[in-house]
Parts: C-alpha cells; sequence; structure tokens
C-alpha cells in the first residue's frame, strides 16, 4: 500500500463514515498510517479508527 493514492475514512458519532483525508501512503507502522495530502501537508491516522480505501 506504500506510495498508493489512499482515501481515509473515520466513523462519526452516528456511525457513518466519512472522507477525513486523502493522499499518497508515506509510511505505515503497526498503530498508524502517515498520508501526504494533495496541499503536501502530512497526517497520521490510527490504524484501528481508520479505514483505508485505494483509490483506481
Amino acid at each position: 500500500m506504500s506510495q498508493c493514492v489512499v482515501t481515509a475514512w473515520q466513523e462519526d458519532p452516528a456511525g457513518v463514515y466519512c472522507e477525513v483525508g486523502r493522499g499518497i501512503v508515506e509510511r505505515i507502522s503497526e498503530d498508524s498510517v502517515r498520508i501526504r495530502n494533495e496541499n503536501g501537508t502530512k497526517s497520521h491516522y490510527a490504524r484501528d479508527m481508520t479505514m483505508f480505501q485505494t483509490e483506481k
């Protein structure tokens, strides 16, 4: 999944998954995934709270 473009989704309080980020996977650890967003900033997402979907 490294260097793939992914969309990150997290569940809101109502139980609905919402898009929280999109970008290129730069690093995957046991606990988190670091994504470089389209504007160049980097975001970290906890793997146990986030669903990742690859883009085609």
